[in-house]
């Protein structure tokens, strides 16, 4: 960098970036409010990303390498992070606070503008995502004056000594992967939430006093057979939903129910106790009716 006698020292960045992260893991073990945690991020990491840039700026690079090395991987380690806590943090502000539908739509919403965000720049994000390396001189390395630069709105990339064309692109492509992985799981806890919503109303009022009394593996004896004999259609059903809802009705968790499957087929004797004791009972109560008559 013209005008500056001391080279860059790669080990200074790598102890800023391990400070970096042993600070982020602090915040994240500390028992704040989430809201708080994203603003201690979001603090940490302008503060962080300022040291570089005055780092940089008081230092030439030693090499392309250890340009392209800063631009393309070091300074995107920070700020995807940086883009993450403020989306996050956008997130817990904007959301919807009531319905489970609505906050569920609204994830999409954010989820489906990641996506088409992705889509505009798509062939950067394969280029970058892959580790290819033949335009890193172009897209890394702050001689290149044919690409637009100051496209973002953010203070850290509208320094030209600061910034390369495609520095804040890779900072979006890290971010676009931690942002929806979050927004995957948060999607994923409001539909069991919802799934457990219907389940109450469901079992409210009908079924609040339908308890299974007998033993788990009984029940789990009867799913099997009710399954192995089509009486549920036709045995065209995963036994995983004909627990869930054995559980539902009853009120009960079978736990393990392949584990369990496994024991009953391990018996030496009265291989279907279960079922015989049904026949057996339903036998003597019929046979009970008929002597009342």
């Amino acid at each position: 960098m013209p005008g500056c006698s001391h080279i860059y020292d790669m080990n200074t960045i790598v102890k800023l970036i391990d400070d970096y992260s042993k600070n982020l893991k602090e915040i994240g073990k500390s028992n704040c409010e989430d809201t708080v945690k994203l603003e201690q991020g979001i603090a940490i990491s302008k503060k962080t990303l300022n040291q570089m840039r005055l780092k940089i700026r008081a230092n030439r690079f030693p090499s392309k390498k250890a340009e392209i090395t800063f631009f393309k991987l070091q300074k995107p380690f920070v700020h995807a992070r940086l883009i993450y806590f403020m989306h996050r943090h956008n997130y817990y502000s904007d959301r919807p606070k009531s319905q489970v539908n609505l906050q569920k739509k609204y994830i999409k919403g954010l989820l489906k503008r990641l996506e088409t965000k992705k889509n505009k720049h798509l062939e950067f994000y394969r280029y970058y995502d892959n580790g290819d390396k033949c335009l890193d001189y172009i897209y890394f390395t702050r001689r290149n004056t044919q690409l637009e630069i100051f496209h973002n709105d953010e203070h850290f990339d509208k320094d030209p000594e600061f910034c390369t064309s495609h520095g804040y692109q890779a900072a979006e492509v890290l971010a676009y992967k931690f942002l929806m992985i979050y927004y995957t799981k948060e999607l994923d806890k409001l539909k069991i939430k919802e799934s457990q919503q219907i389940g109450k109303e469901i079992r409210n009022p009908i079924l609040n006093n339908i308890t299974w009394t007998a033993s788990k593996t009984d029940l789990v004896e009867l799913v099997y057979a009710l399954i192995a004999c089509g009486a549920i259609k036709n045995g065209e059903v995963e036994i995983k939903n004909v627990v869930k809802a054995c559980q539902l009705i009853f009120n009960i968790d079978l736990g393990n129910i392949y584990k369990t499957y496994t024991e009953i087929k391990a018996r030496d004797k009265d291989l279907t106790k279960f079922l015989d004791n049904l026949k057996l009972s339903l036998t003597k109560k019929i046979e009970s009716d008929y002597e009342k008559i």
